[in-house]
Parts: C-alpha cells; sequence; structure tokens
C-alpha cells in the first residue's frame, strides 16, 4: 500500500508510517457474526485522500458486505480495488502468490526490461514525510465492535441497542456487538473491525 499510494499521489508513504494489524485478534464469534450478518471479513490495506490534502493509509481486519466484488477473493488470489470518480469501481485481480504466478511476474518484468533497453524510463516521487500523512484518527469509519462483558447489566437499554443494531446477533452471551456510525478510532475493546465502504 506504500508503493501503490506513491504512485497514486506522487508523495512517499513510508511503510512504518502505516498503521499495521494482523488476524491474530480476530476470533471464531467475530466470523461467525459478521457471516450471519451478511458479511466477510478480510484483511485489507487501504488508502484514500483525505479533504485536507493529506493520505490515510492502513492495513487491518474489515468488516466486507458479501455482495462487494473483494469479498470473493481467496485463496492465492488478490485484487486491487480502485475508487475513482471519473471510473467508479475499478477491480484487478488474479494470482499474487505461487511459484507459477511469481514467475511469471518475474518473466514480464524481464522482458519488459529488455523491450526497454535503449529508453530510460523513470518513476519518482517527493518525499512526503510527515506532512502529507494523516494519523489513524484522523478518518471516521464504521466499526464492528464486541465487548465481552454484559452490557445490560452496566447500560440501561442495551437490550434496545442490541435490537436496533446493524450486527445481528448483537445481544450475545458474553456481551454485545454493533456496528457503529461513522466515528475515528480510539479505545481499546476486544474485537474493533471498520467497515469497507
Amino acid at each position: 500500500i506504500s508503493i501503490l499510494s506513491s504512485l497514486v499521489w506522487g508523495k512517499t508513504l513510508k511503510p512504518s508510517e502505516i498503521p499495521t494489524e494482523g488476524i491474530d485478534k480476530i476470533t471464531a464469534d467475530d466470523v461467525k457474526i459478521a457471516e450471519q450478518s451478511g458479511f466477510s471479513i478480510k484483511l485489507l490495506a487501504r488508502a484514500k485522500l483525505l479533504e485536507n490534502g493529506k493520505i490515510f493509509a492502513k492495513v487491518s481486519p474489515t468488516l466486507v458486505k458479501n455482495d462487494s466484488p473483494l469479498a470473493s477473493v481467496s485463496d492465492v488470489f488478490n485484487a486491487v480495488l480502485v475508487k475513482a470518480e471519473t471510473t467508479g469501481d475499478v477491480l484487478f485481480y488474479g494470482k499474487g502468490a505461487g511459484k507459477m504466478p511469481t514467475a511469471s511476474s518475474v518473466i514480464a518484468d524481464i522482458i519488459e526490461c529488455a523491450k526497454s533497453a535503449n529508453n530510460i524510463k523513470t518513476v519518482f516521487w517527493e518525499d512526503g514525510a510527515q506532512s502529507v500523512f494523516a494519523g489513524k484518527d484522523s478518518a471516521s469509519e464504521k466499526y464492528f465492535i464486541r465487548t465481552d462483558f454484559d452490557v445490560s447489566a452496566v447500560v440501561p437499554g442495551a437490550e434496545k441497542i442490541a435490537e436496533n443494531a446493524f450486527i445481528t446477533p448483537a445481544l450475545t452471551e458474553t456481551g454485545i456487538s454493533v456496528l457503529t456510525e461513522k466515528i475515528s478510532e480510539h479505545g481499546k475493546l476486544l474485537s474493533k473491525i471498520p467497515l469497507f465502504e
């Protein structure tokens, strides 16, 4: 996502600046609740240009609607989804792992270098440093949140919240699961998975 962001916006976005989270905190309960509610959980690398001109980038497990083309990406396949005002959604999809796809890509690069031996092709971008990078709290997103305590015991009306929650079944034996409205990332919870929109 660092390379793609730099190519798109012409500014260096260092990998060390991008908040990165793996799937180790995703539980079977998270997957089950997501599936029952019409979602998949995918590990996505995302970047977008904010209205203030800064770039928001993040790598994390993300809630994806089952009717999204990203929901069907699995096994050795990778996909890049580009959202643009002029084109709408454009999906690039193909094998991204394994000896044959890797060999094919290497051979294609060698052929391209050989064909361009007498041409100089340069790709460069400015050093973005901190000036273009928006911190993880800068973009508002909807979040799937799951707690491990009985909310109804400490929050009056929690059952009502659960009934009206976007995620179902929301009220569980061990707590509550909801999909929030757009908020900035904050706090520590058992599960906090952003929604891809």
